[in-house]
């Protein structure tokens, strides 16, 4: 018996023994691509120190200076890419380590490089709380402070930023960015018969937690024929759009736009809910409401699987002419089959209501049109009505409403859906803007 404890005892004391090895092994082996990684970025071997610190950091995942030394260099490579890479990294480092003062010192100079000028602001606030006497952050003030500055007067040049949801993959949703140019802030070149211009268009994407989710830059070609080059106002746009799939949940957006032939640079930024569009209950899409339509076949129906080949011109200020038509597309989820091949039957019915008669100029744009707040409707509704059925739980319309409006102002466009089986009824509404041409 004791021969048997004996063994036992030898037995605890050698795991012991090798799991403290192990460890100490483990924890060695972090420490040891750190040194190598400060080695050869003092050796100004970049990309090999990077690879030494994210085996730091593979070995060692609360490794707070092997995360700091990686955001330091992924900062300095300055892409868009790369500059996310570096926020994450030294997000990390802030979590994991102790000297707060010089991670977030750090993450102000990645919003600096990024444009995030009131995020790096409010950083260096907080280093600022921390060492009142800090220099790098004194400086930081008053460089951000002198760049907001210059962004609000850059800024006085409005644009409209429309978001609108659809059900999409896997329980995704499927999000659509519209967002008009205003043709004010583009440097134009005379090139034969028209005019050519350039603007760099970016969105980013960020959760709650600030990870940033989807990150999107493209330089894009503009054209204007000769004659409508001199028939433009200052509140004219030029649309452009972008798709995102998304979780459903509450975002933080920026759009922003650079012309690079004089320098201007304007942005929009504001909080996105992304609603949950699914068959669980009966639901609305958002509403694509365009202005006119273009095709190359003029007899071709306007139907789901050819919109991709249409041209929607769809304004996201939600602008229209008076006495002209508008094209509405949305789509509806959630119904229940009334037959055992899965039909379903629903009302359909919408209405325009005035919210305020008055001569319309352009909207005044602080946030998202999609975010925009609206009076309730104090006329009787009119509404038109109809009845429809399709096949499956879902279904989609695109209308041309003839409204014959012919005073300017602003109205609401309501759309009710009635599921003849279940009984459910929802509505959803957007305000839309009437103008004389």
């Amino acid at each position: 018996m004791k021969y048997i404890n004996s063994i036992s005892i030898f037995f605890v004391i050698a795991v012991y023994i090798l799991t403290g090895n192990i460890q100490y092994n483990y924890a060695q082996t972090a420490q040891k691509y750190y040194e190598q990684g400060l080695e050869l970025k003092s050796q100004y071997r970049f990309d090999d120190a990077l690879k030494a610190f994210k085996n730091a950091i593979r070995k060692n995942r609360e490794f707070a200076e092997a995360y700091y030394e990686t955001a330091v260099l992924y900062q300095s490579k300055k892409t868009t890419s790369s500059l996310i890479q570096a926020e994450e990294a030294i997000l990390s480092a802030k979590k994991y380590g102790s000297d707060d003062v010089k991670y977030l010192s750090v993450l102000a100079y990645i919003y600096e490089d990024r444009g995030m000028f009131f995020a790096a602001k409010s950083t260096w606030d907080r280093v600022l709380k921390l060492d009142p006497d800090n220099i790098a952050a004194l400086e930081g003030e008053a460089r951000n402070v002198s760049v907001t500055r210059q962004n609000k007067i850059e800024e006085i040049t409005q644009f409209p930023v429309d978001v609108l949801c659809y059900s999409g993959e896997n329980g995704k949703t499927l999000v659509e960015f519209y967002y008009g140019v205003p043709l004010a802030m583009v440097s134009w070149v005379y090139d034969t018969t028209e005019f050519r211009s350039v603007v760099q268009h970016t969105i980013y994407i960020s959760d709650m937690k600030r990870k940033t989710v989807a990150d999107f830059k493209e330089y894009k070609q503009l054209t204007l024929p000769h004659k409508e080059k001199y028939r433009t106002s200052s509140n004219d746009q030029y649309l452009l759009s972008r798709k995102f799939e998304l979780e459903p949940g509450m975002y933080s957006v920026e759009v922003k736009l650079y012309n690079p032939h004089i320098g201007k640079n304007i942005r929009m930024s504001d909080y996105l809910s992304v609603e949950k569009l699914t068959q669980d209950s009966l639901r609305i899409s958002d509403f694509l409401i365009a202005y006119s339509i273009k095709t190359d076949d003029t007899n071709k129906q306007l139907m789901k699987n050819n919109l991709e080949k249409l041209q929607l011109y769809h304004h996201p200020a939600h602008m229209y002419i008076m006495n002209r038509p508008i094209y509405v597309y949305f789509e509806i989820y959630g119904f229940f089959a009334s037959n055992e091949f899965g039909q379903n039957r629903y009302k359909l019915e919408y209405a325009i209501d005035p919210l305020k008669k008055e001569r319309v100029r352009f909207p005044k744009l602080t946030k998202f049109f999609n975010n925009t707040e609206w009076e309730e409707t104090k006329d009787e509704e009119l509404w038109i009505s109809s009845e429809c059925s399709s096949m499956g739980r879902s279904d989609y319309q695109f209308i041309r409403i003839d409204h014959y409006l012919n005073e300017q102002g602003k109205y609401l466009f309501t759309v009710r859906v009635t599921d003849e089986v279940s009984g459910m009824s929802i509505e959803k509404s957007t305000p839309i803007w009437i103008f004389s041409k």
